[in-house]
């Protein structure tokens, strides 16, 4: 199985959803002033590529150390929603070209979707097909 990795670094002034906290990071110790080196990190909890805990939106939920790892590793799926409008609801369409394999991995197949435009911050984004 080919490994992608879809996560972003953080960086100071990336994107945030509207009212999170800035992200700003800073050197805080000095390798060789200080014999190590240390970055002091200021973000909100959902800065970056992040996973929300079901506890995030569930009252009594598992929170995300509760959660079994294997539930993100496997098969996944790339769909193609850009051109939806921040926030707008993503219909069954984008995904209808890749129903055979959906319904093929129903029970462990993951699918994520491009980051919207302008939100690919130093390299490009994950491609719109499918990876084995």
């Amino acid at each position: 199985m080919r490994v992608v990795d879809l996560t972003h670094p953080v960086t100071t002034g990336m994107p945030v959803f509207p009212g999170d906290p800035a992200v700003s990071l800073a050197p805080a110790l000095d390798l060789a002033a200080d014999g190590c080196a240390v970055t002091s990190l200021h973000l909100g909890s959902h800065s970056g590529t992040h996973v929300d805990a079901p506890s995030h939106v569930v009252p009594g939920g598992p929170t995300l150390d509760e959660l079994d790892l294997a539930l993100f590793t496997g098969p996944a799926l790339v769909v193609d929603a850009r051109g939806h409008a921040p926030g707008a609801a993503v219909g069954w369409e984008p995904f209808a070209p890749h129903a055979g394999a959906l319904a093929a991995g129903a029970s462990g197949t993951r699918t994520s979707r491009p980051a919207p435009p302008g939100a690919c911050w130093q390299r490009a984004c994950a491609p719109s097909a499918s990876t084995p």
